[in-house]
């Protein structure tokens, strides 16, 4: 079966997440995670005609820095951005 790109990213989100809520279990490589998303991303945004996503080092920064406070906590989907 093949997915379309909008739901092979989706997948690949779900898939993401349940290795990150069992992450004590499974060693994640996130370099190799970062790049399956962005690869995907990249798919589906082809198929809209929109250019390539690149990896952003400020992004990434910014990611960190919100999600290492709900890591440290264990308290995932507790805090919105404001």
């Amino acid at each position: 079966m093949t997915l379309r790109p909008k739901y092979r990213l989706c997948a690949i989100v779900l898939i993401a997440w349940a290795a990150a809520a069992k992450a004590q279990e499974v060693p994640l490589d996130i370099a190799t995670l970062k790049a399956a998303v962005l690869s995907a991303t990249n798919v589906y945004r082809a198929s809209k005609k929109l250019p390539e996503l690149q990896p952003d080092a400020s992004l990434d920064a910014a990611a960190s820095a919100y999600a290492d406070p709900m890591r440290a906590s264990s308290k995932q989907g507790a805090y919105i951005l404001v």
